[in-house]
């Protein structure tokens, strides 16, 4: 009887961890910030020079590619800038427009 109630009791715990494993996971992922990652990934190379490992990753300092960014962006707003300037007719484009329409 002893040896029933100590399994079930073992499978109810088990089933109990699982859940509050998925929890806890969902919880520290909600307030996690994505960008964590690279300090996880800065730690462990820490730890594999430590260890004298060669390491496996480089990791690229914001100031080196904050330019490269910026060029990006300002790429990006010309070209909004003259996707716009095409899609708007000018005034004399306009006035040509009704003249072909009424011939």
């Amino acid at each position: 009887m002893n040896a029933d109630f100590v399994e079930h009791l073992a499978d109810s715990e088990r089933h109990d961890e699982g859940r509050f494993w998925k929890q806890r996971r969902a919880y520290e992922k909600k307030w996690r910030d994505p960008d964590d990652v690279y300090l996880d990934v800065e730690h462990r190379e820490e730890e594999r020079k430590k260890q004298g490992l060669p390491p496996r990753v480089g990791i690229v300092p914001h100031s080196v590619v904050a330019e490269d960014e910026q060029r990006w962006e300002a790429q990006q707003e010309q070209k909004k800038k003259r996707a716009s300037k095409r899609r708007k007719p000018t005034s004399n484009a306009k006035s040509a427009m009704r003249e072909k329409g009424h011939d």
